[in-house]
């Protein structure tokens, strides 16, 4: 566990209610003090501990101050041979940080006048195609803006080139293998992190200027700004001997190219990473000179689809949080063994980078965050307070037990499975979020709608009159102030239809995530086909399958499950079955 201050880490991770659009230009930055020597002091008071506590060989943290870079520090070393240390200038892998310059690549794109971000993916890559259960037109709805805010409706991993795939591959057969892939939701429907819409977006590029993507982002974007140490080009990379090693816990993973190349395959320094926030802060400019507008700048940071009563969002390729009395913008990265930061407030003209070369933990979003907070409050002496949540004024209804019960179940949320359960007292029928060993009493606003201090739950019925999921909103969702958990299974379900055929199904599996087995687990219960999780999943609860066609099923929210004789893919992620 970290020793980071308790104190200080929570005050360090408070939001406070902001507008979307942030402040840019050297002008409008907020006055204050200059002076961040206890900041610095209080981060070296606690960052060596923190890394010890965590297993984390090498890191490296830099303090950006109104387009400066006036401390940075490297720690530890580049492996676990204690052989080179870390400095500013050591080259790391920065995971899912690369969206956020593979987005201002597309927005310098936009400017040359090469493409637009409401373009479909069609007009620039016209093979192009997914498998879709919504209607045949769904390919050609796909804008750039979709694939560059998450909003495809695309899954999170290709079934060639993903996070669990160490096979060799070209970027053109990742793209290619997208077409295996199932939509999950309608496009434009929900917000679904995507590698893959990422990827396609690059690729659009790529198609459009007709050179590599590498070469593309060195001309838009690197050497425009001065990053000369950075890179999307894994062969000079992995080539460098400044380039540090990956860890998943003692387990140092393979220095193998990135298939991702647009969503996660950028390589970078602090001292680099450190004149793009810069230009950011300066709204797009580069030693006076504009390299990009402050309108398309502004564009990226902009929450892009927002809905009613949204606080954050994600804009093009960056994260949009109101925080610390302000604005920040951000984006992390993990995988590989690496976890990577980047963040900065343009009203203050502060930004911080973190990179580190162990991947468990994500600490480097932690220290990010909290070397963040601790720069706010040097340079203004406090840091803001936290603006309260307005508690959400529903109307109160009294339903009872009959009406609650339909919907009572487990419902799926980021990934995990929380329950929605009816408690019954001497006086009244209260329905329950029951979120690990966290049970909330919800307040009534009617039958179907609900709410608990700043957060508003609301049931939603399909065509057939069963509910079908719940619409969340509240402000403490970074990725989009409204989310929508779908429900996974009642206590109320009739028998399934138990096919025999689904006996072959039924086992353990096993996958590899790093060079560490991940199990799972087939079952039958209640006459429906379940997934089982170990509990490093986070779906043991069990999330009940769907089936569409012979050996090809649907998770609640949309994740394909495609079985093979003593295989199993679950959203592309390859299982091996076990001998029973």
């Amino acid at each position: 566990m970290t020793r980071i201050s308790r104190r200080s880490f929570v005050a360090g991770a408070a939001c406070a209610g902001a507008a979307f659009a942030p402040a840019f230009g050297a002008a409008k930055f907020a006055s204050g003090s200059t002076d961040f020597s206890p900041a610095i002091a209080q981060i070296l008071d606690h960052l060596p501990r923190v890394l010890a506590d965590n297993d984390i060989p090498g890191f490296a943290l830099g303090l950006i101050d109104r387009g400066t870079l006036f401390w940075a520090q490297g720690f530890g070393f580049t492996d676990r041979s204690k052989q080179q240390k870390v400095t500013p200038d050591t080259l790391f892998s920065l995971q899912s940080i690369s969206k956020s310059y593979t987005a201002t690549a597309m927005l310098k794109a936009v400017e040359k006048g090469l493409l637009q971000l409401d373009d479909r993916l069609t007009r620039h890559v016209p093979e192009f195609t997914v498998h879709s259960r919504f209607g045949s037109g769904e390919v050609d709805r796909i804008t750039l803006r979709h694939l560059l805010s998450h909003r495809a409706g695309l899954c999170h991993e290709a079934p060639i080139g993903n996070n669990y795939d160490d096979r060799p591959c070209t970027f053109g057969a990742h793209i290619r293998s997208i077409a295996d892939t199932w939509l999950i939701c309608p496009v434009g429907a929900e917000y679904h992190y995507s590698n893959i819409g990422i990827d396609l977006a690059g690729y659009a590029l790529q198609r459009r200027v007709g050179m590599p993507f590498a070469r593309i982002v060195k001309e838009f974007v690197f050497d425009p700004i001065g990053m000369q140490a950075s890179t999307f080009d894994a062969t000079d990379a992995l080539a460098s001997p400044n380039m540090t090693r990956g860890h998943v816990g003692a387990f140092e993973t393979p220095r193998i190219p990135v298939p991702m190349v647009p969503s996660g395959a950028m390589y970078s320094t602090i001292s680099d990473m450190a004149r793009y926030v810069a230009f950011q802060l300066a709204g797009g400019r580069v030693d006076g000179q504009q390299v990009l507008s402050e309108g398309l700048l502004a564009e990226m940071a902009r929450p892009q689809f927002p809905v009613p009563n949204q606080i954050d969002g994600y804009g093009l390729g960056l994260y949009n949080v109101a925080s610390f009395g302000g604005v920040k913008l951000l984006h992390g990265g993990g995988g590989y063994g690496f976890s990577t930061d980047q963040r900065w407030m343009p009203a203050y003209g502060l930004g911080v980078v973190a990179l580190c070369n162990q991947q468990n933990g994500g600490m480097a979003q932690t220290i990010g965050n909290l070397a963040l907070w601790h720069l706010v409050a040097s340079r203004l002496g406090y840091v803001p307070p936290t603006a309260s949540d307005a508690a959400i004024n529903e109307p109160r209804a009294d339903p009872d037990a009959a009406q609650l019960q339909p919907l009572e179940g487990t419902y799926r949320r980021r990934g995990r499975l929380v329950a929605f359960t009816v408690e019954t007292t001497d006086i009244v029928d209260n329905l329950v979020l029951v979120v690990g060993t966290d049970r909330q009493t919800l307040h009534a606003g009617s039958a179907t709608t609900f709410s608990r201090d700043n957060t508003r739950y609301t049931f939603v019925a399909g065509a057939d009159g069963k509910i079908r999921g719940v619409t969340v909103e509240s402000p403490a969702y970074i990725e989009n102030a409204v989310e929508f958990w779908a429900l996974n299974d009642t206590p109320h379900d009739p028998p399934g239809a138990d096919r025999p055929a689904w006996k072959a199904f039924v086992g353990k599996y096993v996958a590899q995530e790093y060079g560490q087995p991940v199990a799972a687990e087939i079952a039958i219960r209640n006459g429906y086909l379940y997934l089982d999780g170990s509990a490093d999943i986070d779906w043991h609860g069990g999330l009940k399958l769907t089936e569409y066609q012979p050996h090809l099923f649907f998770t609640a929210d949309g994740d394909s499950i495609a079985f093979a004789p003593g295989k199993m893919a679950l959203g592309n992620r390859p299982f091996v079955k076990q001998a029973a």
